[in-house]
């Protein structure tokens, strides 16, 4: 994978996810209610918990995140939401939003190499391939909750 193009395509995903979340006002994004009586707030709330733990892989280089990790995917959703879902809603997009710009600045930073060598990140699998890692939380996850909140609007 190359860098600039890695790069672009969670730019571009990201540019759609932001342009389906400004179709919804304050009152919405607290009300509306989506999977699992979801408000689109608790969703935002959740790609940012997903974006936190890559920049934590990108910072440290070192694959190794939250506990949370250890449980499958719809317990592991459920404890992200019963710890964001008290939050508000500037919080909860502010802390997004910055969170997005350090996952995007650490990404400017990395070698092209790190984005294809799983060697370049302490206790990942060898098998794996960070690029891959980082956009099924980033671009990959922008898109599913897209098509979730385009369901609504």
């Amino acid at each position: 994978m190359k860098k600039e193009e890695f790069l672009n395509k969670i730019l571009d995903s990201r540019s759609e996810l932001e342009c389906v979340l400004s179709k919804f006002s304050a009152t919405m994004m607290e009300s509306e209610r989506m999977v699992s009586d979801w408000s689109i707030k608790d969703i935002i709330a959740h790609i940012g918990w997903y974006e936190e733990e890559m920049v934590e892989v990108l910072s440290t280089k070192m694959f190794k995140g939250s506990d949370l990790w250890e449980l499958e995917l719809q317990k592991r959703n459920e404890a992200i939401h019963d710890a964001v879902k008290a939050r508000n809603l500037d919080e909860v997009i502010r802390t997004e939003k910055d969170t997005y710009q350090k996952l995007i600045d650490l990404l400017k930073d990395l070698d092209e190499r790190d984005l294809n060598d799983p060697t370049s990140f302490a206790e990942m699998p060898p098998d794996w391939k960070p690029w891959s890692v980082i956009a099924s939380n980033t671009c990959e996850h922008y898109d599913d909750h897209i098509k979730d909140l385009n369901r609504i609007t």
